[in-house]
């Protein structure tokens, strides 16, 4: 069932497109994916310590597993067939809606050089090597850049203000009462965009 209508500007559907697709690699474990993601070689130094380290999760990926997707209840596996039209206005459940949500925090993240946030409860250790890794990676993610920074990719801002964006929404959706979480409060621009427009889909 269709409930929500996103109007999004060609930038803005390459993001989510892109931030799907990296999502989704990254959920069945191809830590490839970090690759793809424009961001500073700063970020990617500060944070694992450079493309030697990515070497190694890459090879652990084998004493690794799946584990917790952000959303409990949702899949992991990310259906990214809706993403992929080239009309301006996609429609979504609000289930679906969570799941790009999730998608471009991880996307996010990644552009932040926030490496373990990105995977953190995609995986889990399933031998003492994969435990080292895991471990590793938590201590060497100890730097990251702020949304703001001029360090960082526009494609994060444009992922930021989507995620912002569609975050106000649901929290109003299902509550209609309001809250006191940072969800209810209207989102503010950070990229050069505008924000994308959000309406309901008549029943």
């Amino acid at each position: 069932m269709r409930e929500l209508r996103l109007t999004l500007s060609p930038t803005q559907r390459r993001v989510i497109r892109q931030a799907a697709e990296t999502a989704e690699r990254l959920s069945n474990l191809d830590f490839t994916a970090i690759r793809s993601v424009t961001y500073s070689q700063q970020a990617l130094s500060t944070s694992i310590g450079g493309h030697t380290f990515l070497n190694r999760l890459i090879a652990a990926s084998g004493r690794l597993s799946r584990g917790r997707p952000y959303f409990d209840g949702h899949h992991l596996q990310i259906d990214a067939s809706v993403l992929r039209k080239d009309n301006d206005c996609i429609e979504m459940s609000l289930d679906e809606a969570d799941r790009l949500v999730w998608s471009l925090e991880i996307f996010l993240r990644l552009h932040l050089g926030q490496i373990q946030i990105a995977i953190e409860g995609l995986v889990t250790a399933t031998s003492p090597e994969g435990q080292e890794v895991i471990r590793d990676l938590s201590d060497l993610c100890s730097a990251s850049f702020g949304i703001h920074s001029p360090e960082i990719h526009e494609d994060a801002r444009i992922a930021y203000d989507i995620r912002q964006t569609l975050r106000h929404y649901l929290a109003w959706s299902r509550h209609p009462e309001g809250g006191l979480t940072r969800d209810f409060d209207k989102p503010l621009r950070t990229s050069a965009v505008a924000l994308p427009r959000i309406t309901t889909v008549a029943a």
